[in-house]
């Protein structure tokens, strides 16, 4: 689909989405359009809380975005209960445009803490000052659009751009340390991805890979009926220490097999 086909079809929907705002707000619940990007907005905050309990770097880079998923999420609760009071904004167009907006900071603000949270998202940050003009873009963006859709916060305030400032400048510091400790930083002078990095890659993946498979491994059951004694017996049919010992047995007479001894519980007794 090209652009004109592309803005059209945009231009459309809205103009769909404004008269049913309007009939909605004149004949009941003017909130009704607005469940679908609650519940998508809900979504979004409950995966950046997932990948906040992963994080592994730029921590404070994360508590600061995190201090606005925490407002957003309480902000949405708000607007749950209160849904009579915003009925107004509701029947408004532009208040629909800026809620749309609002998700699509909300979806940006969780990718870039994924980046910048994790080793593997590095290769998508080819330079500091990119995160530091992404972070600042993002929490201008999200402050925007709070004030936009008259969602109370406490944190745009003096204080609290200090406290930005703070971690920022101490994650930056740190990151940019750790690159250079790492062979030379993740990229190299042409902007290619640092070798060493991505074999770090390549082997964390790997090692998840196996880990799955591993898991997924069970020992083969076979019937206690279709084992037997090997005829001549010998002094290494029998390994591993007393407790866990491993016995040769013979599997329909013919393959040996490595078995372990268990006790079946049967009515009180065993064997």
């Amino acid at each position: 689909m090209n652009t004109t086909s592309e803005t059209y079809e945009i231009d459309s929907n809205l103009n769909i989405i404004k008269n049913t705002l309007g009939v909605i707000g004149a004949i009941g619940d003017a909130a009704q359009p607005y469940l679908p990007l609650i519940s998508t907005v809900t979504t979004i905050i409950t995966e950046i809380f997932n990948i906040y309990e992963n994080v592994q770097y730029n921590k404070n880079i994360c508590n600061s975005l995190m201090d606005r998923v925490a407002a957003a999420e309480a902000a949405i609760k708000i607007l749950e209960r209160r849904k009579q009071n915003y009925e107004k904004n509701f029947r408004d167009i532009n208040y629909y445009k800026t809620f749309l907006k609002f998700i699509d900071v909300m979806e940006r603000m969780k990718q870039f803490i994924k980046d910048v949270s994790t080793l593997s998202g590095f290769k998508k940050l080819m330079h500091v000052n990119f995160v530091k003009e992404k972070f600042g873009s993002l929490i201008n963006e999200f402050e925007t659009t709070m004030n936009d859709l008259q969602f109370a916060t406490m944190l745009f305030n003096d204080e609290q751009r200090e406290i930005d400032a703070i971690a920022l400048k101490s994650d930056l510091e740190e990151m940019s340390k750790f690159l250079e400790v790492i062979g030379g930083g993740v990229v190299d002078a042409n902007q290619n991805i640092n070798n060493v990095l991505k074999e770090v890659l390549i082997i964390k993946n790997q090692l998840r890979c196996q880990n799955s498979i591993i898991k997924n491994i069970r020992a083969t059951e076979i019937e206690p009926r279709e084992l037997n004694d090997p005829q001549i017996g010998n002094s290494t049919d029998t390994r591993g220490n007393k407790e866990s010992p491993l016995v040769k047995k013979l599997l329909n007479g013919a393959i040996e097999v490595a078995c372990k001894r268990t006790k079946i519980i049967d009515d009180g007794t065993s064997e």
